[in-house]
């Protein structure tokens, strides 16, 4: 979330898919540009860090079963106990519900071919930020 979106990444992504004749997904590359790194450790007032971080305290990963265990966020689930959560006061959006969010996400990365344990270690290596 910035100032002017709620929906804001400050980083573009260009994806592109390969696909066989039979339309199935057989690769893609990815291309990621102008991210904003100072915006995990110092987001601005008002604006939110990335949403993933939020969306990982509020839920798990649905029906991929990926879920990121208690043990490994020694400072509970609750943003404001993360200094670079907590250095912004946008700690929610109106209307955004992050534990579906969550869900929506890991079930998307499941269904683009990630098991539920490569799920649940991008939500370990998320944690580690």
């Amino acid at each position: 979330k910035t100032l002017r979106n709620d929906n804001s990444s400050r980083f573009g992504k260009f994806v592109r898919l390969q696909c066989s004749g039979a339309g199935a997904i057989t690769g893609c590359t990815l291309d990621t540009y102008l991210l904003e790194k100072s915006r995990v450790s110092a987001p601005g007032e008002g604006e939110r860090n990335f949403h993933i971080f939020y969306q990982l305290l509020a839920g798990d990963g649905g029906r991929s079963g990926a879920r990121l265990s208690d043990d490994l966020l020694p400072a509970g689930r609750d943003p404001r106990n993360y200094a670079f959560l907590a250095a912004s006061s946008a700690l929610t959006i109106p209307g955004v519900d992050d534990a579906a969010a969550c869900a929506e996400t890991c079930e998307a990365l499941v269904e683009v071919g990630l098991s539920q344990a490569d799920v649940s270690l991008v939500l370990e290596l998320l944690a580690a930020i």
